[in-house]
Protein backbone atom coordinates (compact mmCIF):
# COMPACT_ATOMS: atom_id res chain seq x y z
CA UNK A 1 0.00 0.00 0.00
CA UNK A 2 1.20 3.39 -0.86
CA UNK A 3 -0.16 6.82 0.54
CA UNK A 4 -0.36 9.60 -2.09
CA UNK A 5 1.95 12.67 -1.29
CA UNK A 6 2.28 15.54 -3.98
CA UNK A 7 5.33 17.30 -3.36
CA UNK A 8 5.32 20.27 -3.44
CA UNK A 9 1.75 20.73 -1.66
CA UNK A 10 3.14 21.60 2.06
CA UNK A 11 2.74 19.48 5.06
CA UNK A 12 -0.91 20.05 5.09
CA UNK A 13 -2.40 17.26 2.75
CA UNK A 14 -4.67 14.48 2.83
CA UNK A 15 -1.92 11.57 2.56
CA UNK A 16 0.16 13.40 5.41
CA UNK A 17 -3.21 13.72 7.28
CA UNK A 18 -3.36 9.71 6.25
CA UNK A 19 -0.42 8.75 7.38
CA UNK A 20 -0.39 10.29 10.74
CA UNK A 21 -4.27 8.22 10.97
CA UNK A 22 -2.22 5.13 10.33
CA UNK A 23 0.07 6.11 13.11
CA UNK A 24 -3.13 6.84 15.41
CA UNK A 25 -4.47 3.77 14.75
CA UNK A 26 -1.66 1.64 15.77
CA UNK A 27 -0.54 1.04 12.63
CA UNK A 28 3.16 1.95 10.90
CA UNK A 29 4.36 3.72 7.93
CA UNK A 30 7.17 3.66 5.76
CA UNK A 31 8.70 6.87 4.44
CA UNK A 32 11.22 8.03 1.79
CA UNK A 33 12.37 11.09 3.76
CA UNK A 34 13.67 12.84 0.49
CA UNK A 35 10.07 13.00 -1.01
CA UNK A 36 11.43 10.67 -3.67
CA UNK A 37 13.03 7.21 -4.33
CA UNK A 38 15.99 9.34 -4.72
CA UNK A 39 19.18 7.45 -6.39
CA UNK A 40 21.79 10.03 -6.89
CA UNK A 41 25.14 10.48 -5.39
CA UNK A 42 24.08 13.48 -4.47
CA UNK A 43 22.17 14.53 -0.70
CA UNK A 44 18.66 15.80 -0.90
CA UNK A 45 17.74 17.57 2.52
CA UNK A 46 14.40 15.41 4.27
CA UNK A 47 11.14 17.27 3.62
CA UNK A 48 9.23 18.50 6.73
CA UNK A 49 6.46 16.47 6.40
CA UNK A 50 8.11 13.92 8.16
CA UNK A 51 8.94 15.76 11.20
CA UNK A 52 4.94 16.91 11.07
CA UNK A 53 3.54 13.09 11.14
CA UNK A 54 5.95 12.52 13.88
CA UNK A 55 5.20 15.76 16.07
CA UNK A 56 1.28 15.40 15.27
CA UNK A 57 0.79 11.34 15.97
CA UNK A 58 -1.27 10.93 19.04
CA UNK A 59 1.70 8.41 20.47
CA UNK A 60 4.52 9.80 19.01
CA UNK A 61 6.20 6.83 16.80
CA UNK A 62 9.54 5.68 17.61
CA UNK A 63 11.48 6.17 14.25
CA UNK A 64 13.72 3.60 12.56
CA UNK A 65 16.23 4.77 10.21
CA UNK A 66 17.54 2.95 7.78
CA UNK A 67 19.92 2.61 4.79
CA UNK A 68 20.33 0.81 1.74
CA UNK A 69 23.16 1.21 -0.67
CA UNK A 70 23.69 -0.91 -4.34
CA UNK A 71 20.00 -0.15 -5.34
CA UNK A 72 21.32 1.54 -8.02
CA UNK A 73 22.99 -1.35 -9.69
CA UNK A 74 19.77 -3.66 -8.89
CA UNK A 75 17.49 -1.27 -10.52
CA UNK A 76 19.56 1.27 -12.79
CA UNK A 77 17.51 4.58 -13.69
CA UNK A 78 14.68 2.83 -11.74
CA UNK A 79 13.42 0.16 -14.13
CA UNK A 80 11.15 -2.47 -13.21
CA UNK A 81 13.34 -5.16 -14.23
CA UNK A 82 15.52 -5.85 -11.44
CA UNK A 83 19.41 -6.95 -12.26
CA UNK A 84 19.86 -10.08 -10.49
CA UNK A 85 23.71 -10.95 -8.20
CA UNK A 86 24.19 -7.97 -7.45
CA UNK A 87 24.44 -6.76 -3.70
CA UNK A 88 22.97 -4.40 -1.68
CA UNK A 89 24.17 -3.96 1.93
CA UNK A 90 21.29 -2.45 4.37
CA UNK A 91 21.96 -0.92 7.63
CA UNK A 92 18.85 -0.33 10.49
CA UNK A 93 20.62 2.32 12.80
CA UNK A 94 18.83 2.51 16.46
CA UNK A 95 15.61 3.56 16.93
CA UNK A 96 14.68 7.53 17.68
CA UNK A 97 12.49 8.42 20.45
CA UNK A 98 11.38 11.88 20.15
CA UNK A 99 8.91 11.81 22.76
CA UNK A 100 10.76 14.12 25.21
CA UNK A 101 11.86 16.36 22.14
CA UNK A 102 8.62 16.88 21.10
CA UNK A 103 7.19 17.30 25.04
CA UNK A 104 10.16 19.46 25.85
CA UNK A 105 9.28 21.37 22.13
CA UNK A 106 5.27 21.95 23.29
CA UNK A 107 6.23 22.91 26.79
CA UNK A 108 8.00 25.80 25.21
CA UNK A 109 5.29 26.80 22.92
CA UNK A 110 7.84 25.74 19.59
CA UNK A 111 6.03 26.85 16.49
CA UNK A 112 5.27 24.04 14.40
CA UNK A 113 7.29 25.45 11.46
CA UNK A 114 9.97 25.35 14.51
CA UNK A 115 8.87 21.85 15.92
CA UNK A 116 8.88 19.85 12.12
CA UNK A 117 12.26 21.36 11.18
CA UNK A 118 14.20 20.39 14.53
CA UNK A 119 12.48 16.92 14.51
CA UNK A 120 13.79 16.27 10.41
CA UNK A 121 17.06 17.96 11.22
CA UNK A 122 17.92 15.30 13.80
CA UNK A 123 16.83 12.29 11.31
CA UNK A 124 18.79 13.66 8.68
CA UNK A 125 21.89 13.98 10.92
CA UNK A 126 21.28 10.42 11.35
CA UNK A 127 20.75 9.26 8.04
CA UNK A 128 23.65 11.02 6.83
CA UNK A 129 25.85 9.09 9.46
CA UNK A 130 23.79 5.71 8.19
CA UNK A 131 25.04 6.61 4.84
CA UNK A 132 28.54 7.02 5.46
CA UNK A 133 28.58 3.78 7.55
CA UNK A 134 26.99 2.03 4.70
CA UNK A 135 29.23 3.45 1.57
CA UNK A 136 32.18 2.13 3.86
CA UNK A 137 30.60 -1.78 4.10
CA UNK A 138 29.44 -1.91 1.00
CA UNK A 139 33.19 -0.92 -0.58
CA UNK A 140 33.78 -3.22 1.67
CA UNK A 141 31.42 -6.06 0.94
CA UNK A 142 31.93 -5.14 -3.16
CA UNK A 143 35.80 -5.30 -2.94
CA UNK A 144 36.11 -8.55 -1.59
CA UNK A 145 34.34 -9.73 -4.99
CA UNK A 146 36.69 -8.12 -6.99
CA UNK A 147 40.01 -10.09 -5.18
CA UNK A 148 40.77 -13.13 -6.90
CA UNK A 149 40.60 -16.38 -4.94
Amino acid sequence: QTIPVHRGAGVYQKGVDYAIKQLDRGGWIHVFPQGRVHQADDWLRLKWGVGRIISSAQTTPLVYPMWAEGMQQVLPNLTYIPTVGKKVTILFGEPLDFTATVRELKQRNASEEETRKHITDIIQARMMELKATVRKLHAERTETDKTPS
